[in-house]
């Protein structure tokens, strides 16, 4: 008789999880996938409830379940396990550093999966078949054993592709993400992207069919590339650009990479994607704290190569990421990051997000040197650290509020850098003047949201804030006129079509809330 094998995803509403998708696929093309019926199933971190994905999985009468945690659904995945009649097998990014407190804090986890799943979870069904012993197993914690994850790195064309089955099954989605390659060289002490550094590649061809598949599906309106890195081998990035360039005509293309690693023909070729957002990670200008995550910005070279990829461009593509409560950072050193990123031209929008404490990464494992607290038992973000006080910390979240409030608009942006320059005053000092002296409560008494929230709870909260935030938006417009004695009535005249993509998309979140 077959057991049957749950492979779960908890994510968002409008994709699937790639991880249960890429080891069914894999475990499928093995001899030992004989003795089981594996089937995988998604849920929605925003509309399915515990109980729901529970009773769903229960009806399946499974015999094991396994789930791929991130910070997004760590919290569910600990009680949905409580409701399984199965064994639960957990693995993903954030399982890393904290197994055995996963198998020990909760009798109904069996098993921790640390590295990469594919291989692992080949060995697990062949124990299941009870073909191979448990200790012989690499890269498993149970209660009884802790085996270290294996050197030996998956070669990357032996994984089957996915997309025809993912589209197949799940018609309605209307974005995915890619990874035509593992590995990251970087080192960032907050991060925990790849478990090697290691780069390995999807064979371009491999990469060119999955893409045509993509851009194929008229659903699909975007495409995330989630390499860490996807410039780190210019030649092959740029052959993947050219592939884009001629066969992609109308989705949206998002990608992160570092700055170091543009040249001028991959900036060229960058520029002649059809819909693009490009996103630079420079998460903060103090340079103590860079030092602290172990990261450098060269400001002359990211100048040099930033001029060059926005010049002439629309504005609605390019994105900053800034981080707040890193070690060696304060509430100062902050603020000049952001007063740096709004001395930029054409900024479309600066993600803000307090630091996430990942389970696995360096400044996890030296929490207590750094003085890094967390903010409760839920979720991984900082609290404050040795270097950034808790009351910075909640100053810093409202900061972002009301930066992310202001790039909603970039009609507002450009009056807020014109005002900051009459004044000699510095562009943050200008926002929060403004923002503290509105005559009503723009988050409708809800408080400061996180604004990259890492759990269900806060991306509720912030969608339900910004709704405040987007009905009361023409109001906040008046207030500014007022505020700049009517310096820039003319370049506020048409700010009705100058919201940028995400004050769209936030629109969209909070009418769905």
């Amino acid at each position: 008789m077959q057991k049957r094998v749950i492979l779960v995803g908890i994510y968002d509403t409008y994709t699937v999880s790639l991880a249960p998708q890429v080891l069914k696929a894999y475990a499928e093309k093995c001899e030992p996938v004989n003795g089981f019926d594996i089937i995988t199933k998604e849920f929605s971190i925003f509309s399915d409830d515990i109980e729901t994905i529970s009773t769903e999985l229960n009806k399946l009468n499974p015999d094991i379940v396994g789930f791929s945690m991130y910070i997004w659904n760590y919290n569910e995945i600990l009680e949905i396990v409580k409701r399984l009649k199965a064994i639960c097998v957990v693995g993903g990014p954030q399982v890393t550093g904290i197994e055995e407190e996963l198998v020990f804090n909760n009798p109904q986890i069996q098993f921790v999966v640390t590295g990469e799943g594919e291989i692992v979870f080949k060995e697990l069904l062949e124990y299941f078949a009870g073909k191979k012993s448990l200790d012989t197993i690499k890269g498993i914690t149970s209660r009884r054993q802790k085996t270290q994850p294996d050197s030996f790195l998956i070669d990357l064309k032996s994984i089957p592709s996915v997309y025809a089955g993912i589209f197949k099954a799940y018609p309605h989605i209307t974005w995915i993400y890619y990874e035509t390659s593992r590995g990251c060289p970087m080192g960032c002490r907050f991060c925990t992207w790849s478990f090697s550094k290691k780069m390995r590649y999807l064979p371009i061809e491999n990469v060119k069919e999955d893409l045509k598949r993509i851009f194929s599906q008229e659903n699909i309106n975007r495409l995330y590339l989630c390499d860490s890195s996807i410039l780190f081998n210019k030649p092959r990035a740029k052959e993947i650009l050219r592939y884009v360039i001629s066969n992609c005509e109308n989705k949206e293309i998002i990608f992160e990479f570092h700055y170091e690693q543009l040249d001028d023909e991959i900036i060229g070729l960058m520029r002649r994607l059809p819909n693009n957002e490009y996103h630079f990670g420079i998460q903060t200008i103090n340079e103590r704290a860079l030092t602290e995550m172990g990261k450098a910005f060269r400001r002359e070279i990211f100048e040099e190569k930033y001029a060059k990829m926005v010049a002439g461009s629309r504005r609605r593509n390019t994105i900053v990421d800034l981080i707040y409560g890193l070690p060696g950072d304060d509430i100062e050193g902050y603020k000049m990051s952001i007063n740096y990123v709004f001395s930029l031209p054409a900024v479309n929008r600066i993600i803000t997000n307090p630091l996430i404490v990942l389970p696995g990464s360096y400044f996890y494992q030296k929490r207590e040197e750094l003085g890094i607290k967390l903010k409760d038992d839920k979720s991984f973000i900082i609290s404050e650290n040795s270097t950034f006080s808790r009351t910075d910390m909640e100053l810093a979240r409202v900061y972002s509020f009301f930066i992310s409030v202001i790039y909603l608009n970039s009609s507002l942006v450009d009056c807020i850098n014109l005002l900051a320059k009459e004044r000699n005053d510095t562009p943050m000092d200008v926002v929060v003047e403004f923002m503290r002296g509105l005559p009503f409560d723009i988050t409708g008494g809800l408080g400061y949201p996180y604004m990259t929230p890492s759990i269900k709870e806060d991306f509720s909260m912030r969608n339900k804030v910004f709704g405040n935030v987007i009905a009361k938006f023409d109001a906040l417009i008046e207030c500014f006129k007022k505020f700049a004695d009517s310096r820039y009535d003319n370049i506020l005249q048409d700010y009705r079509q100058n919201y940028i993509q995400h004050y769209y998309r936030l629109k969209k979140f909070s009418e769905n809330n």
